[in-house]
C-alpha cells in the first residue's frame, strides 16, 4: 500500500509543474487543473501518511511516517502559499516537494520492508 501511494504521489506531483506551465503559458484553464492537481497531491499525501502509519505499527519502521509527514506539511504550506499568491515561496517549495516526493518514492522501492512475522521452518 505504501509503494502504491508513493507511486501515485510521484505521478501527481510531477503533473503539477505541467499544469502550472500550461497556466503560465496563457491558458487560464491550466489554473483549474493546477488547483485540482494540488488537491490530488494533498489527498494522496494523506493516504501515503496513513500507509506509513501502518508500516510503523506493523514492521516498526518510522522513517516512512516522518518523511511522509514532512511531505504533507510541506504540501499544506505549498497549497496556502499558492492560494494567497506568495509565489516567492510557492515556486521553490514546489521544487523541494517534487524532490522530496521523488526521494521517498525511490527509498520506498529500493528498501525492502521486513515482514512482520518470520516464516516458521519445519524440523526434519
Amino acid at each position: 500500500m505504501l509503494r502504491a501511494a508513493a507511486s501515485a504521489h510521484l505521478v501527481a506531483g510531477f503533473l503539477q509543474p505541467v499544469f502550472a506551465g500550461v497556466y503560465l503559458s496563457g491558458d487560464y484553464d491550466g489554473l483549474a487543473w493546477h488547483v485540482t492537481g494540488a488537491n490530488l497531491v494533498s489527498y494522496i499525501g494523506i493516504i501515503q501518511l496513513g500507509a506509513a502509519v501502518a508500516v510503523w505499527v506493523r514492521v516498526r519502521r518510522a522513517w516512512p511516517f516522518w518523511t511522509s509527514l514532512a511531505l504533507v506539511l510541506g504540501a499544506t504550506a505549498q497549497y496556502f502559499a499558492g492560494d494567497v499568491g506568495a509565489l516567492w515561496l510557492h515556486f521553490p517549495l514546489g521544487v523541494a516537494l517534487i524532490a522530496g516526493i521523488a526521494a521517498v518514492f525511490a527509498a520506498v522501492w529500493r528498501r525492502p520492508l521486513p515482514r512482520r512475522f518470520k516464516a516458521v521452518r519445519a524440523h526434519g
